[in-house]
C-alpha cells in the first residue's frame, strides 16, 4: 500500500515521509553534497559553561570528518548543529558516529527529510534532536511503527525550541 500512496503523494522535499524509519534506513543510499559553496562554509565549536556546541554551518559531511581534524577528533561535543538545515547530503551516518554526540539542533522552517533522522536514529542508542520550529509534528512525519519503536521509548525525542529554551538545553532533564 505505501508504494501506490508513494506515486500519488510526493512531498516538497522530493522524500516520502509516510515511510517507516527502518524502511528508509534500509533503503538509503547517501549521496554527498557537491556544491562548492557549501564546501567554502565556515564550522566551528562554541564552548560555554563547560558546554560545547558543533556548528557545522553548510559544510560537507566529509570535511568534517577529514583525518586532519584534530579539533573536533579531540573534543567533548554536547550537541551539534547539523549542517546545512540537516540536508541529507550533508548529514551522513559516517558524520553522525564521527561527532559522538546524542544532541543535536536542526534550524529549519521545512520539512526535514526522513532520511536525516533515520541515519540519527540507526548512528546512536538514543538522541534528542532539538528545533526551532515543529515541522515534524506535520503531515504524520512519523509513522505509527516510527512511533512506537522510537518515540515513545525515549530512542528519539524531538523537542521544539521556542525562544528562552534554548539556553535550557544543557538541564540535566535534557
Amino acid at each position: 500500500m505505501g508504494e501506490v500512496i508513494d506515486k500519488v503523494y510526493k512531498p516538497h522535499v522530493g522524500e516520502i515521509h509516510n515511510q517507516d524509519l527502518d524502511y528508509i534506513y534500509e533503503k538509503d543510499n547517501y549521496e554527498k553534497d557537491t556544491s562548492d559553496t557549501n564546501a567554502a562554509s565556515i564550522s566551528f565549536l562554541f564552548t560555554y559553561n563547560d558546554k560545547c556546541i558543533a556548528f557545522l554551518g553548510d559544510a560537507h559531511a566529509e570535511d568534517i570528518i577529514d583525518d586532519d581534524n584534530e579539533i573536533l577528533t579531540k573534543a567533548h561535543i554536547d550537541f551539534v548543529k547539523l549542517p546545512h538545515h540537516g540536508s541529507p547530503y550533508n548529514v551522513s551516518e559516517e558524520l553522525i558516529k564521527f561527532l559522538g554526540c546524542s544532541k543535536f539542533i536542526i534550524s529549519t522552517k521545512q520539512t526535514v527529510e526522513k532520511k536525516t533522522i533515520a541515519r540519527i536514529v540507526h548512528a546512536v542508542d538514543k538522541c534528542t534532536i532539538y528545533c526551532n520550529y515543529a515541522w515534524f509534528s506535520r503531515n504524520s512525519y512519523f509513522t505509527n511503527n516510527d512511533k512506537e519503536k522510537y518515540i515513545k521509548t525515549g530512542k528519539l525525542i524531538m523537542k521544539e525550541l521556542i525562544r528562552d529554551e534554548f539556553w535550557k538545553i544543557g538541564d540535566e532533564n535534557d
